[in-house]
């Protein structure tokens, strides 16, 4: 993957003319290099990832519509528009929406890693189980539940 091009992605407009769905939930690419790579997802209610780590990558979240409930390493927070949320690399987290609205946030993840290659194998695929199959191979691991 190259370096970060410098410029501006506009208000609705995808990087290079990119998005996926993945079960229901739109990405839409805003920037990518090999150091990070940034994306807006919109989550209509009731959307939820359950819980998975990053070996490799530190995430984050920047809440812009909505309210998303997330939890980190056991413990549950509910994520306002403003609000940044930090998933450093190797802690488990998921996230959920039930709220009863669109959540709107800017994703991004540093470094890129596989991500993007995920996103591209994994759009349009319907069944949950192909999808983590998918991550288990993009270096996205789903764990059980800690309260299970």
């Amino acid at each position: 993957m190259a370096s970060m091009s410098g410029g501006v992605t506009a208000s609705g407009d995808a990087y290079e003319g990119v998005s996926w769905d993945i079960l229901g939930q739109r990405y839409t690419l805003k920037q990518a290099s090999e150091h990070s790579m940034a994306w807006e997802c919109l989550l209509p209610p009731e959307a939820f990832v359950p819980p998975h780590l990053h070996r490799d990558q530190d995430e984050f979240f920047w809440i812009l519509e909505g309210e998303l409930e997330v939890e980190l390493d056991g413990a549950t927070q509910t994520a306002a528009p403003g609000d940044l949320v930090r998933l450093p690399m190797k802690v488990p987290h998921a996230f959920l929406n039930r709220s009863g609205a669109p959540v709107r946030m800017l994703a991004w993840v540093a470094p890129a890693g596989r991500t993007r290659a995920f996103f591209e194998k994994a759009s349009g695929v319907s069944e949950p189980d192909q999808v983590v199959r998918l991550a288990a191979e993009h270096g996205i691991e789903f764990v059980p539940h800690p309260k299970a």
